[in-house]
């Protein structure tokens, strides 16, 4: 082969090396750019869920008022989806550190058990109001609102409990580090006792309430109180 071949040679190898480069490049920057765009929705997933977990709290208080006052639960309660999460959490798993992971991973947890203990409480209901309405007030029948009640107390300490890991979450990115020893810890474990106490706050004022009120569906005090 003469110097000519062999430069078109090495033209056509360098363009193709080139051309391969480029695209290894550009698939590097779109899968840049789409694990940073995962993660913001991941991000907002949070923020999602936190508003969620509101909701059920105002859930789980009423019903732990209704408990106080010796009555039952009548309803029922949408659980959290956290669709981002179980399909494309994956994507950004070995790009995360170790405090993004598990800090990730039991908030996500805790919805899965908020979600399990919603349909317990569903199900529980419905078993209630059939014993009711065969056998009214009997030993079987308040066995359950007692589990109803547990049920609740978990469900109202779980919310608050996501609630909190949310805010720790969005405020420490970088890396929430809640190892324990930690002041993070510390202030974490304070929280749960506050919630504790705001539980039992909330079950003793169901005490004072007449189950008529619980009928109610609007309150203008809800409202009045946001002005």
């Amino acid at each position: 082969m003469n110097s000519d071949g062999l430069m078109k040679l090495s033209i056509g190898l360098s363009g193709a090396l080139a051309g391969f480069l480029l695209a290894q490049i550009g698939t590097t920057i779109r899968a840049y750019f789409q694990r940073a765009k995962t993660l913001k929705l991941l991000i907002e997933e949070l923020k999602d869920i936190d508003r969620e977990s509101t909701r059920l709290l105002y859930f789980h208080g009423r019903n732990l008022q209704l408990y106080g006052a010796q009555g039952f639960v009548e309803s029922a309660a949408i659980g959290v989806s956290n669709p981002i999460f179980s399909n494309y959490y994956k994507d950004v798993l070995l790009h995360l550190n170790q405090s993004q992971r598990i800090s990730f991973q039991m908030i996500h947890g805790l919805v899965g058990t908020q979600n399990f203990m919603l349909n317990q409480i569903e199900n529980l209901c419905s078993v209630m109001r059939k014993e009711h309405r065969t056998n009214g007030l009997s030993a079987e029948f308040l066995r359950c609102t007692e589990e109803l009640g547990e049920l609740t107390k978990h469900g109202y300490s779980n919310c608050a409990i996501i609630k909190w890991h949310i805010d720790f979450h969005l405020n420490n990115q970088d890396a929430p580090n809640l190892s324990p020893g930690t002041e993070d810890h510390r202030a974490y474990l304070q929280y749960l006792e506050s919630v504790i106490k705001e539980m039992n706050q909330t079950i003793e004022s169901g005490k004072t309430i007449s189950k008529e009120k619980f009928e109610t569906i609007y309150n203008p005090n809800d409202f009045e109180a946001q002005l």
